[in-house]
């Protein structure tokens, strides 16, 4: 038979090993948000240099024979 004290300590174990596993999904789905945004700012730089290559074409006129 078990003793309330083992008993006791069972859950807590188990109560402690469902905390880390919230812990876990927690910083999980913080990465996967920081990611994202990291990936949406990417795209921002990406799409601004853009804009300002296409800016750039045709204010230059080279007339070298």
């Amino acid at each position: 038979m078990c003793s309330s004290d083992g008993i006791s300590s069972v859950f807590q174990a188990q109560q402690s090993q469902v905390q880390a596993q919230i812990g876990v999904a927690v910083i999980r789905k913080s990465l996967d948000a920081t990611q994202v945004q990291g990936d949406a700012m990417v795209e921002l730089i990406q799409a601004a240099s853009d804009i300002a290559k296409e800016l750039g074409k045709g204010v230059q006129f080279d007339a070298r024979a």
